[in-house]
């Protein structure tokens, strides 16, 4: 008798099985660690937290470079407390690139190599206060992902440096 060969696409039992295992179907933790997402309720939004992390006469707003990164943060005072929510990210792909196609490429990089390295500012966020962050690309050429993803890493450990120098003496 043939074996049965599954169709185009679909996985043997145990293959699903075991990755749902790895994934954590709904959870929000994996073996002990935290899922790694970057769910909408953390991209900012609201005006009035973006305009001030542009504004070069405020002194609450700092600035870490790394290659082609640049990030802006600073504390905002909590206005919600109910919010569950302690960091917010905003993501810009800079001037130079005319094309909406580079922009979006750019947006898209950003935004996943911060998703995967979120867990560096895990335990540097104020206990008081939410962190808000624009996430700048300042170079004039598509830079690879694994290029972009260790300039982010570089600068969000360069900013837990910041935050954590501000914690102690503030």
């Amino acid at each position: 008798m043939a074996a049965v060969r599954p169709s185009h696409g679909a996985e043997p039992e145990d293959a699903r099985d075991s990755r749902s295992a790895i994934v954590g179907q709904g959870s929000s933790t994996v073996a002990g660690q935290r899922r790694l997402t970057l769910p909408r309720s953390m991209s900012l939004k609201r005006r009035s937290w973006i305009r001030p992390l542009f504004d070069r006469s405020r002194s609450d707003v700092q600035s870490v470079a790394n290659g082609c990164i640049r990030i802006l943060f600073r504390i905002v005072e909590e206005d919600d407390p109910s919010s569950s929510t302690r960091v917010f990210a905003g993501f810009s792909p800079g001037r130079g690139f005319k094309r909406a196609v580079d922009r979006n490429r750019i947006k898209r990089l950003l935004r996943e190599s911060f998703r995967t390295n979120q867990g560096i500012l895990q335990d540097h966020v104020p206990a008081s206060g939410i962190l808000t962050m624009m996430i700048l690309y300042r170079h004039r050429d598509l830079k690879p992902f694994s290029h972009v993803d260790s300039d982010i890493a570089k600068s969000l450990e360069r900013m837990t440096d910041k935050l954590a120098g501000a914690q102690h003496h503030g």
